[in-house]
């Protein structure tokens, strides 16, 4: 026979929820002689069930939830940045290693520069010698050759390009950036603008009247010309080529001629 523990009908101060009972059942059935069972009925107030877990617990489990999923996520991305980085540093080890190998095969020279003419352009010719306003232009043609037969120059503009008279600056101007293939001359022309403190030489204004002089010029070119070479699709750093040149014309004026001259330049590979 089984027992039954019936709720207490007292007040309860957890509302309808009954107190904690027991109870035991014994059987009296013949094939439980000599044994003994005993069943118990615990019952937990309603106030104490939970049936959603308080903030805190649901705190707690996505921290556990979400640790080892942010720290996973972390290590990919650290991995392909330091991956990126270790290929672009072996590719940049590459390139440098071709360019040195090719700049050592190929064993490039410099550029050589030789005068053809010079032509004083007059701002105010009727001016006279000593006007502060008589500051003229010259234009100087060159001739540009490349000696290397296996890379091309490209040339920078620059505003490295005096002429002097007498060992003075007398006009400056720029260079022109110009591309030249292997093997190969190019003619080009510099515009040189008087300097203001140079003032107008005598000599070269004695040059530029209508009557011929049997006197010639001596001039002095000084460059500093920058350059990269290139081989195939492949250029190289930015190289210095300083270069002065001497030189004597017989005439400043279109029919110019050079009647000798000195180059000497000094290639910075």
């Amino acid at each position: 026979m089984e027992g039954q523990v019936s709720p207490t009908t007292g007040d309860d101060p957890a509302g309808d929820d009954p107190p904690l009972h027991s109870a035991t059942a014994a059987s009296s059935s013949p094939r439980s002689a000599g044994h003994s069972h005993e069943t118990y009925v615990i019952q937990i107030p309603k106030n104490q069930v939970y049936r959603v877990p308080p903030p805190e617990n649901a705190l707690i489990a996505e921290r556990f939830r979400n640790g080892p999923e942010t720290n996973n996520a972390k290590k990919p991305r650290f991995s392909r940045r330091l991956l990126i980085s270790i290929i672009v540093l072996i590719v940049f080890i590459i390139i440098a290693i071709t360019m040195l190998i090719l700049y050592l095969i190929l064993s490039p020279n410099g550029p050589m520069f030789s005068v053809l003419k010079v032509v004083v352009v007059l701002k105010n010719p009727n001016s006279s010698s000593n006007s502060k306003d008589k500051h003229p232009s010259y234009e100087i043609s060159l001739v540009a050759k490349n000696p290397n037969t296996r890379t091309g120059f490209d040339y920078e503009a620059s505003e490295d390009v005096t002429l002097l008279f007498g060992g003075k600056e007398i006009a400056n101007g720029k260079f022109p950036a110009f591309h030249q293939e292997k093997d190969n001359s190019t003619k080009l022309k510099l515009v040189l603008s008087g300097s203001n403190n140079a003032g107008f030489p005598h000599e070269t204004e004695k040059t530029t009247n209508k009557t011929k002089s049997k006197e010639p010029v001596s001039l002095a070119l000084a460059m500093d010309v920058k350059m990269k070479m290139e081989f195939w699709f492949i250029k190289t750093w930015i190289m210095d080529s300083k270069t002065n040149c001497d030189f004597r014309v017989s005439t400043l004026r279109p029919e110019s001629r050079v009647v000798s001259q000195k180059c000497r330049s000094q290639f910075k590979r």
